[in-house]
């Protein structure tokens, strides 16, 4: 029954000043964004990962401390073409989508794929993957669509089971109604899904636990719930061969060797290369490597040459995302003095001018939250967001705004405030806080008492309902 609550220096809502402090305001529900994304940093952004995909869980921890797991919910996978690509008639009412660069490694058989592309007009198409139609080079899809050559595709993954219906299906459905409905709003790029949850429904009212997620595979008997993981593909066409070194599992490509390590015993692997024809390799599931050894690879069901076979081939690498991103919690704050300081100056690329050496303190592929003074009147910066770190330098970070929204110095704001920069990818898959909830969470809405022996609410006098929410008497 109650409506408002009082402002607080915690609040997220700004003040004219500290006489604000205690006036009431509408209660808001708790929103969680959910941050999915490949952590595995790649020395330039050339070596960027170019889809994501795979499985992830959430736990919900209830006001009594229980937790509730959903089902596997699918990654929402999104790839464009980074060349161009074909579209061509195949048999019996269905398409070949070919794709030299093999970025479709992702999808499987049955998936239901919006493409997209420009040829004599925009573009758009819902089609299946057809039964054995899914390979690292192209797919064969039902119905047949418009044929098209050299166009740049945009395929996104539309599942029941994936995105925002995917996550608000499976945490709706979760047993005994503990979260009998909720608000998800999506954003999805090639290389992160983004969830907005918002907690809307009066059962989950108030400050709500953290959504825990979980991205490892567990496809041995007696897992539960049995998934496979996340991962991440990265697409190598260069020209050249391309081995993996047995010493230390690195990729070795165009005469230049990876920093990272890119595969190693633990990770779940899914390999292929071939020529540029769209059925010479097939998309295999993904299995533990157990060991390496030259260019080939043991896993627990087969063995695989980790080696390109000639000049010009396309090698895949679809990399689980177990390992742990193990650098620890990061919170800048980029102080600026009158136009002065760090930070103050925006150029044109996204690129943060920062204090000496602070640049450097975050990674290319970081997802990072900026927060920032709002410009008069308002009360939130348009720079405020999650942003994807696109380079470092010692004195400069480069930012793009997941939303594919555009960066820009607010006066009043982000030039004479501070800027706050907060790592969230520290881990595949990550849950922050967007909007702490201010309603109410008691039994029986506090005008009742709880008969722990049937769960049921005994209402005092004036008030009604299963919570005892509704008043009888109007004084």
């Amino acid at each position: 029954m109650t409506k408002t609550t009082a402002l607080s220096a915690r609040s997220r809502n700004y003040y004219t000043s500290m006489s604000d402090l205690g006036v009431a305001e509408l209660e808001k529900p708790e929103v969680q964004t959910i941050v999915l994304s490949p952590v595995r940093t790649l020395p330039s952004t050339s070596h960027a990962f170019d889809a994501i995909g795979g499985h992830f869980s959430l736990t919900y921890t209830d006001m009594y401390g229980q937790g509730w797991t959903t089902r596997p919910i699918r990654v929402k996978s999104k790839v464009v073409t980074a060349n161009t690509a074909d579209i061509a008639d195949g048999a019996d009412g269905q398409s070949i989508i070919s794709n030299e660069n093999g970025v479709f490694g992702m999808f499987q058989d049955h998936d239901n794929i919006l493409v997209e592309y420009t040829s004599g007009g925009t573009r758009s198409h819902v089609v299946k993957v057809i039964e054995h139609g899914a390979g690292f080079q192209g797919l064969l899809v039902q119905p047949r669509i418009a044929t098209a050559t050299n166009a740049v595709l945009t395929l996104t993954l539309i599942n029941q089971d994936c995105g925002e219906i995917g996550v608000t299906r499976a945490l709706t459905e979760l047993p005994n109604q503990v979260i009998p409905s909720i608000t998800v709003d999506e954003t999805i790029t090639t290389q992160e899904n983004v969830f907005r949850v918002t907690f809307s429904d009066s059962a989950n009212a108030g400050d709500q636990a953290m959504l825990s997620c979980k991205v490892d595979a567990c496809n041995s008997d007696g897992c539960q719930p049995r998934k496979d993981a996340m991962r991440a593909q990265l697409t190598i066409d260069n020209g050249a061969a391309v081995t993996f070194a047995a010493g230390d599992f690195q990729l070795t490509f165009a005469a230049t060797k990876l920093t990272d390590t890119m595969v190693f015993p633990g990770d779940h692997l899914t390999y292929g290369h071939a020529a540029g024809h769209v059925s010479s390799t097939k998309v295999t599931h993904t299995a533990e490597v157990l060991s390496m050894s030259g260019t080939v690879a043991t896993l627990v069901d087969r063995t695989i040459s980790l080696a390109d076979s000639a000049s010009g081939h396309i090698a895949h690498a679809l990399v689980n995302l177990n390992d742990r991103d193990k650098r620890s919690a990061l919170t800048i704050t980029h102080a600026c003095a009158d136009g002065a300081g760090a930070i103050c100056t925006l150029a044109a690329n996204g690129q943060f001018v920062t204090a000496a050496n602070d640049g450097t303190r975050y990674s290319v592929g970081d997802v990072v939250l900026v927060t920032s003074i709002p410009p008069a009147g308002t009360d939130k910066s348009p720079n405020e967001g999650l942003h994807r770190v696109t380079a470092t330098d010692t004195a400069y970070v480069e930012l793009s705004r997941i939303d594919g929204g555009a960066l820009t110095v607010i006066t009043d704001g982000d030039l004479y405030g501070n800027i706050v920069i907060t790592r969230v990818s520290t881990f595949p898959c990550s849950v922050v806080e967007t909007r702490k909830g201010t309603a109410e969470s008691l039994e029986c809405s506090g005008r009742g008492t709880c008969d722990g022996s049937t769960g049921q609410c005994e209402c005092f006098e004036g008030y009604t309902s299963d919570d005892c929410s509704m008043q009888t008497v109007l004084l």
